[in-house]
């Protein structure tokens, strides 16, 4: 795919409603010290609702980072937020953190107007390794585009002997595309 636009990346509600730019984690505020907190399904897409195709991204994983870019705050460093890949159909959730990275893909198609695309099948390959989210035209939809978008479940669980404060940081998404 012969395309120099770069990817358009945004994230949304699993319902596929809302952009979301916040997780709050406790929804309310707190999580305990050794408790799982309420789950948070987020759409991760590529140029959602396209009218042009755009860059594929390719080796995407998350990780948490201190919202200073640095690793060193209780959730990064102990690795408290969880992330399973429904996308993949995974049913165990991994630890993401300090040194602890989550490859993310989608195994979906996206059918428009030029035919019909997945991740991993040409011209949706890369040399630069495996495409994770397709950056094709689309309607927006989640049955539609489904080679659009990473769909994941998120959630903490901080340890038993975490210590009690406020901690800000972000989920970091990174890839490369070509």
């Amino acid at each position: 795919m012969a395309v120099s636009t770069y990817p358009v990346i945004s994230w949304w509600n699993r319902s596929n409603t809302q952009q979301v730019s916040l997780w709050d984690v406790g929804q309310g505020g707190t999580v305990k010290a050794g408790e799982e907190s309420p789950q948070f399904g987020v759409l991760i897409w590529n140029n959602r609702g396209g009218t042009a195709d755009v860059s594929d991204i390719v080796k995407a994983e998350l990780t948490t980072r201190d919202m200073d870019a640095k690793d060193v705050t209780p959730p990064v460093v102990g690795k408290w937020v969880r992330v399973k890949n429904d996308s993949q159909a995974e049913v165990t959730a991994e630890r993401i953190g300090k040194g602890a990275n989550k490859s993310i893909k989608t195994s979906g198609t996206t059918t428009n107007t030029d035919g019909s695309f997945t991740p991993g099948v040409a011209p949706h390959t890369s040399p630069a390794g495996e495409v994770s989210a397709l950056g094709v035209k689309n309607d927006g939809t989640k049955s539609g585009a489904a080679g659009n978008f990473i769909e994941l479940t998120l959630s903490a669980l901080p340890e038993a002997t975490a210590p009690a404060g406020t901690f800000d940081f972000v989920v970091r998404l990174s890839y490369t595309f070509t």
